[in-house]
């Protein structure tokens, strides 16, 4: 009777452990990433991946000079640009051109990122600039001027220590200028005039 007991007993334990080896073999057919190594598995690439975006600077600005000079003349086709600067606010990187006809003033500006144009404003020119005055004594000659990134390097070797952040196309002494805003480690500012046909240094003054 002994003998048939553990006979028995031992038959059950087969059964139980034969069941449980069909139960682990159902489990990993149903879930196959359990039978996956860390080797194996394929990375979720959407989560993990990490996407660098480029800082903007003068250096890298989608909407160059010539860009910028195109597009207000698309924008005001016969009159003539009296002076364009370039700045920054809140990081972001702004084109001003202003211009000017027989009759009227016009200024707007352009998101040098994106080539959008706002806030554009139209005044009457006073009696005494109509008629083509004004537009004869300030029209800029854009002709082979020297361009943001090259005007900027010549800026901030004259003062030796900055970086060059604002800049100022504009009619003075006779010539056609940039000025260069260049702001040194110390927060410290120096206007750099400069000849934009041959970018020859006219003068540096530090601000107060």
């Amino acid at each position: 009777m002994k003998k048939m007991m553990v006979w028995f007993s031992l038959m059950i334990g087969v059964f139980v452990l034969v069941g449980c080896g069909n139960d682990e073999d159902n489990t990993e057919s149903n879930n196959p990433g359990l039978g996956t190594t860390k080797d194996e598995a394929k990375p979720n690439d959407s989560a993990d991946e990490t996407v660098a975006k480029e800082e903007t600077t003068y250096k890298n600005l989608p909407i160059t000079l010539a860009d910028v000079i195109r597009i207000y003349d698309d924008t005001h086709p016969d009159t003539v640009i009296t002076s364009l600067s370039l700045d920054t606010s809140f990081g972001n990187f702004y084109y001003t051109v202003e211009g000017i006809d027989d009759d009227k003033e016009y200024e707007l500006d352009i998101d040098a990122t994106t080539g959008k144009v706002s806030n554009q404003e139209a005044d009457d020119l006073d009696s005494d600039e109509a008629g083509g005055v004004k537009r004869q004594a300030e029209a800029l000659d854009l002709e082979e001027i020297i361009g943001i990134e090259e005007v900027s390097e010549i800026a901030e070797k004259e003062v030796n220590d900055g970086l060059a952040t604002d800049w100022d196309l504009k009619q003075e002494r006779g010539k056609v200028v940039w000025e260069v805003t260049v702001e040194d480690s110390s927060d410290q500012e120096t206007e750099v005039l400069i000849d934009a046909k041959t970018g020859d240094v006219l003068a540096a003054e530090a601000e107060d």
